[in-house]
């Protein structure tokens, strides 16, 4: 499929990374066969190919050079990485900044409350429900912002956590502030996400896509702004976005992409053949565990 793209240059495409580029469906987050072919079509025409992620500033570092990245944006645009360069851009203000260190040392304080240690530029907060991690009650929050006098920065709850940030920063702006540092401004870029940290970023990109897991709400919005939803979902919705952002006109795959895609699909080494049972919908798992099931029972 060629070799990344290791120069900031347009065409330029840029995605998120949970629940488009990376799927956890064995504990732990990986891409599945489709974000690989999505990847490898980017490269075999040669597309410049970055993240903005409310992922931390070392793990956007970690994608970067496992997958060729030349940057990325991390914690919701609160950071740029330049990869070439080794180096960090912050994009807080220094009052935000000297909040999150104060919202950091209160939220210590309070039992039965955790902070991931990763985010140096925002704060992911959490607690324990039944089965997983939760984000921190609102009244909390309220409080603890009323109590310490903070007004330069956001809350927003996930099903996991609660997220931090100054209000000032978002993956869109961060977007900007990158294009802007490395002189790609007007190319053609796309992007695709999707929740609503995301929007931002699909909206100051030449073309947005959102793939077909996100919500209904975020739907309706995006179809208003001209961004595209594709009819896929997690790394399906990825590969169809790269599809049709390469192929804007024909919206299917030309010789080059076709000839990548079966020279991935004659693999057969073990990672291959786990990536491609990642990228199984939910329903085939469950199958597959109830045929098992059902041959043992009779084979016992």
């Amino acid at each position: 499929a060629g070799e990344p793209v290791r120069e900031w240059r347009a065409p330029l495409f840029v995605t998120d990374i949970d629940d488009v580029l990376d799927k956890n469906i064995f504990g732990f987050p990986a891409t599945t066969a489709d974000g690989v072919k999505g990847l490898s079509l980017l490269r075999s025409h040669q597309v410049c190919t970055i993240i903005d992620t409310a992922r931390g500033l070392d793990e956007v570092r970690d994608y970067c050079r496992t997958f060729g990245f030349p940057g990325g944006i991390g914690e919701y645009g609160s950071v740029i990485w330049d990869d070439l360069c080794e180096r960090a851009e912050v994009l807080i203000s220094e009052p935000a900044q000297v909040q999150l260190n104060r919202v950091r040392e209160a939220l210590q304080e309070i039992p039965g409350v955790f902070i991931n240690p990763n985010y140096r530029y925002s704060i992911k907060a959490y607690g324990f429900g039944k089965t997983r991690t939760a984000p921190l009650p609102t009244a909390m929050i309220g409080e603890l912002f009323s109590r310490l006098g903070i007004d330069a920065l956001n809350a927003k709850a996930s099903y996991i956590d609660t997220a931090i940030t100054d209000k000032q920063v978002n993956k869109g702006k961060a977007l900007l502030r990158l294009l802007e540092m490395k002189g790609v401004q007007g190319g053609r870029c796309g992007s695709v996400g999707d929740t609503e940290s995301d929007f931002p970023m699909l909206r100051v990109t030449s073309k947005g896509y959102l793939v077909n897991n996100s919500s209904v709400e975020l739907k309706r919005k995006s179809s208003v702004h001209h961004i595209e939803i594709m009819k896929e979902s997690f790394q399906k919705g990825f590969l169809q976005s790269i599809i049709h952002f390469l192929h804007p006109e024909q919206r299917q795959v030309c010789r080059r992409c076709a000839a990548v895609m079966d020279e991935l699909d004659q693999r057969q080494d073990l990672l291959w053949k786990l990536a491609d049972i990642a990228n199984w919908p939910r329903w085939r798992h469950y199958a597959h565990i109830m045929d098992r099931h059902v041959f043992e029972s009779f084979s016992g």
